[in-house]
């Protein structure tokens, strides 16, 4: 299936985990999220943009409570702030994400690390996944140098994203994925 139909059929869910690795080990600080479905328009050979249908935030608190369930009292979600402990993060997640394809920048870096951390509360993410750094290689080769993130985003002709936002990497990833997407090159790989 060709990208271009992928986000018109399917939704997709970009994603952005945070991550700080201390004594040696990695553990999950945030994890902000996208969904996306659709193109907004369409002019000619042209698409204009992604339809955006949600988005998710957690900043994981690391306090020692307990998290009881999904409905009590005792659920570890703070509204205002997004703050929940790793398990109630995880769940939000897992039911955000639902059955949708999982998007991400070099997912190599984070995908282990939400993997492994699922698997400590029995949460599997078993979904389909698409790494948009290896998109962009594909597409570009060895013609550009630069793979970051943001440099990619603008090259597609986006403009920088505030970072105020708190999903705004999951926002850079998910128009990346669409800018990918619609370029000429892109034309002869199917997904």
């Amino acid at each position: 299936m060709h990208l271009t139909e992928l986000i018109d059929t399917s939704p997709v869910v970009a994603v952005d985990i945070g991550k700080a690795v201390r004594y040696g080990k990695s553990r999950i600080l945030y994890i902000s999220a996208v969904k996306v479905c659709g193109w907004t328009a369409y002019n000619g050979h042209k698409f204009d943009g992604i339809n955006d249908v949600g988005s998710f935030y957690r900043r994981i608190c690391f306090r020692c409570i307990s998290c009881i369930g999904a409905n009590s009292k005792k659920d570890l979600i703070s509204v205002e702030s997004g703050e929940c402990d790793l398990h109630a993060a995880l769940i939000g997640f897992k039911n955000f994400l639902g059955d949708a394809v999982l998007v991400g920048y070099d997912m190599r870096q984070f995908d282990d690390l939400l993997v492994e951390s699922g698997k400590k509360y029995g949460i599997e993410f078993g979904n389909r996944r698409l790494d948009t750094l290896d998109v962009a290689k594909s597409i570009y080769g060895d013609k550009i140098k630069n793979y970051d993130l943001y440099y990619l985003h603008r090259r597609c002709g986006y403009k920088c994203l505030q970072p105020e936002n708190l999903c705004y990497s999951a926002i850079a990833v998910a128009e990346l994925l669409a800018g990918l997407a619609v370029r000429d090159e892109w034309s002869n790989n199917d997904y």
